[in-house]
């Protein structure tokens, strides 16, 4: 019986704790998955996991502005994790992750429309649209002198209507509303600040090859090819209106990549990446450039789902009228705003939610 219970106890081990400004990630690894409930009293909260033994201190003190202390006790049969936070003001988000789990801290955005987290996820209700580039910095531009920032505003907006206008308990913000600059690692920051459960980022492609058309599709991971990463490092480039050090900037630049091997949001920010893909395609018969991966800095920022959507190539002749008319942008943006729709149906339903 001694030997049957030792192979049934997992171990449960602590794989980073890591304050980001308004943000705590604590994350765990496990040698499998198992059940875990949480709750909340007050300015503590408690994760239990069942089956495990645990392996690590059992009081971790921090002056954090969203962290005082984490207590672990163990049983036979559970290991219990309690944070204390200097405040009330605050919400959980736990997700799965590669070999693993995430458990993130967040300031309490200031709706009051946030539902607690559960142990099953949490319902869905904000959504940050990012407008890429504005102000000083145009994007790229394209065919017939059309700028990047315009478009992507223009759609921005039309993506809001849309998912108010179909979903009306949904609080949609933009990251811009009017052409000014925004700050690329600003932008993840406002939605964090913001308590986004999502982040959409629109942009415009652009290549040397004026042929090239279509839609791709990104979420944030090591790119696998050339072109990802040459697109990646265009749309970093608005890092340029930011650093004037040249070293500095290649500092940054360096650092995206740093933490994606265990990125909390992954496997969501994939499943989002792919759910938009197909319905804006759906809407647009676009030619089909895929789903792909690079390192984003406008997502690194962001902790929680986010993509980065090409709605076009901005070079193509043919392509940047389109993306000018009134007529594709809305059927652009009615892709998109069906595409989160759709992704928060399947998410619901994977977590047992409505």
């Amino acid at each position: 019986m001694v030997l049957l219970w030792l192979a049934l106890v997992g171990t449960l081990q602590v794989a980073r704790l890591k304050n980001y400004q308004d943000t705590v990630l604590f994350e765990l690894k496990w040698d499998r998955r198992y059940p875990w409930r949480f709750s909340r009293s007050g300015n503590t909260f408690t994760v239990r996991f069942e089956g495990t033994s645990y392996k690590g201190p059992l009081r971790v003190e921090r002056d954090w502005p969203l962290l005082r202390r984490i207590d672990v006790k163990t049983s036979s049969w559970s290991t219990r994790f309690t944070f204390t936070l200097p405040h009330r003001n605050f919400r959980v988000r736990i997700h799965p992750v590669k070999g693993g789990i995430a458990i993130w801290i967040y300031r309490h955005g200031q709706s009051s429309r946030a539902p607690p987290a559960s142990g099953g996820g949490h319902a869905i209700r904000r959504i940050v649209i990012d407008p890429g580039h504005g102000g000083k910095d145009p994007g790229a531009i394209g065919w017939g002198g059309v700028r990047e920032k315009t478009i992507t505003l223009q759609v921005a907006r039309k993506v809001a209507f849309y998912l108010k206008k179909w979903a009306p308990d949904l609080e949609v913000r933009l990251t811009r509303t009017r052409d000014v600059f925004v700050p690329l690692a600003k932008r993840g920051e406002m939605a964090n600040r913001w308590g986004a459960d999502l982040f959409v980022s629109i942009h415009c492609n652009y290549a040397r090859n004026r042929r090239v058309r279509g839609l791709e599709t990104y979420f944030l991971s090591d790119a696998k090819t050339k072109w990802a990463r040459a697109v990646a490092n265009f749309e970093n480039g608005a890092l340029r209106y930011e650093v004037e050090d040249e070293e500095i900037l290649q500092d940054v630049l360096k650092g995206i990549l740093s933490d994606l091997a265990q990125n909390a949001f992954l496997i969501q920010s994939q499943d989002l990446a792919l759910t938009l893909h197909e319905t804006i395609l759906k809407t647009t018969r676009q030619p089909d450039r895929r789903v792909r991966q690079a390192g984003f800095y406008v997502l690194s920022k962001a902790y929680m789902p986010a993509v980065l959507i090409e709605i076009g190539f901005i070079s193509n002749p043919r392509e940047a009228r389109l993306l000018a008319s009134s007529s594709f942008q809305d059927r652009i943006a009615r892709g998109i705003a069906r595409g989160i729709l759709r992704y928060i149906r399947v998410y619901a339903r994977k977590n047992g939610g409505t």
